[in-house]
């Protein structure tokens, strides 16, 4: 992978040439070049919706190799992962993989060096979501009552993708090119630390033969994580021939469910952003989760179906320290 060269910011693209942003000359393709398009998009509307082909070209260029790739499509390291803790959530079996983006101290303060050094943080996911951000009870709108908000931890990822896939880290690397400038405040996140926490979370939804549309990849309906960047990334489809659409609305829009008769009326319409639903291999939708609100919807096919997906949080670790590192044996707060 070439070295990135850093620009004076993401405005500055249409006059950068591929060489200046650290790309050969002779290549047809400059992943720093298409990530900063790609940044301005998602500045300006909140949202970008990659191609397969294109995000799979990323990966390739910032250090993923074909063969991980193959396997991840062809679900091998899915079928690894465990069922998720919730027992309400049976249809799903998760695992996650956590990176730090950790600033470099710059020998020279003109250099074009990576501004990061990515860290595998070798720990548990915790999420602290506000109550205001997400549904838990069916009062709140949720098709599955569980708790969703405050304190939650995610299972540990297999060494399959942890350790031995080139892909978490080339993720990270992509990952950290479309990262804003400045993280938006929250009540419960220190927006000012220098460190970034991307969270992988390798997730396998299945439909099973009885399962009505309440086994849904985001049976909470529309709901915010309380990250700053976030995305979806199709890996493979097995059995699906309709629905999963992604959804994505304006903060307007009433979080939880909502029947089709609502979601024709008016007052939907009128906050939705985008309904598309991904369907080809490494397909990804990236949105600002302090600008819209999403959700998945239910799909169906033949049954048992299944959808095998990557999903990314971007943020900056939780105040009070719950976000931890493992250094040299010992457990480290951020």
């Amino acid at each position: 992978m070439p070295k990135r060269k850093t620009s004076d910011s993401a405005l500055d693209i249409e006059r950068n040439t591929t060489e200046e942003l650290g790309c050969d000359p002779q290549q047809d393709f400059c992943g720093y070049f298409e990530t900063s398009k790609l940044k301005l998009e998602l500045e300006k509307s909140g949202f970008v919706l990659l191609s397969g082909d294109l995000m799979k070209q990323l990966l390739l260029f910032f250090g993923a190799n074909i063969e991980d790739l193959n396997n991840l499509e062809a679900g091998k390291i899915h079928a690894e992962l465990p069922p998720d803790p919730e027992p309400k959530m049976d249809h799903r079996r998760i695992a996650v993989h956590r990176i730090l983006f950790e600033p470099k101290q710059r020998t020279n303060s003109n250099s074009n060096e990576e501004s990061f050094n990515f860290v595998p943080a070798l720990t548990q996911m915790v999420t602290k979501i506000p109550e205001e951000e997400i549904a838990s009870t069916a009062e709140d709108g949720t098709k599955l009552d569980y708790k969703r908000s405050g304190l939650r931890y995610g299972p540990m990822p297999p060494s399959s993708y942890a350790e031995k896939s080139s892909v978490p880290m080339a993720m990270a690397l992509l990952n950290a090119e479309l990262l804003p400038e400045r993280h938006h405040p929250q009540v419960n996140i220190n927006h000012e630390h220098k460190t970034t926490v991307n969270d992988q979370l390798l997730i396998r939804t299945t439909r099973k033969p009885l399962a009505n549309e309440s086994y849904s990849p985001t049976p909470e309906g529309i709901h915010q994580d309380s990250t700053e960047i976030s995305s979806v990334t199709l890996v493979s489809l097995r059995g699906v021939v309709s629905g999963g659409e992604s959804r994505l609305w304006r903060l307007d829009a009433p979080r939880g469910n909502y029947s089709e008769e609502e979601f024709n009326k008016d007052y939907m319409k009128n906050n939705l952003l985008l309904s598309h639903a991904i369907r080809n291999p490494w397909e990804t939708l990236y949105f600002n989760d302090r600008i819209v609100k999403h959700e998945a919807r239910a799909f169906d096919g033949e049954r048992p179906c299944v959808r095998d997906v990557i999903v990314n949080f971007l943020r900056k670790p939780l105040k009070y320290g719950y976000d931890k590192k493992l250094v040299n044996g010992s457990i480290v707060r951020l």
